[in-house]
């Protein structure tokens, strides 16, 4: 069944690099637009990357491999603002990195 876009409510994808220091964002806005930027891992930079986010009047799905202890707290912050949150597996990005770029390190 075909769906009609213009009933299909528009959405912000935000991509997460979790990291212990900072944390690397990819974000796609709805009009096909990117941004790229760095979220120190504190809780006065989280709120300003929420807000934001929030300030873009649109539902955000949010997806982060997990990293450590690092990833928890953005992830909880995220989720309080209303952002959907997927954890990406760790595997299945090892699998991808393999298939694109023939190496299962990312350093490689």
């Amino acid at each position: 069944m075909i769906t009609d876009s213009s009933s299909t409510p528009s959405c912000v994808y935000v991509a997460l690099d979790v990291a212990k220091l900072k944390h690397d964002v990819f974000v796609k806005l709805p009009d096909g637009k990117t941004k790229t930027f760095k979220v120190s891992n504190s809780a006065s930079y989280f709120d300003k990357f929420c807000q934001y986010l929030t300030s873009l009047k649109h539902p955000c799905r949010v997806a982060l491999e997990p990293t450590a202890d690092y990833h928890r707290l953005i992830a909880w912050r995220l989720i309080q603002h209303g952002c959907e949150v997927r954890l990406a597996s760790s595997i299945a990005c090892a699998r991808t990195r393999k298939a694109i770029f023939n190496s299962r390190d990312k350093n490689a």
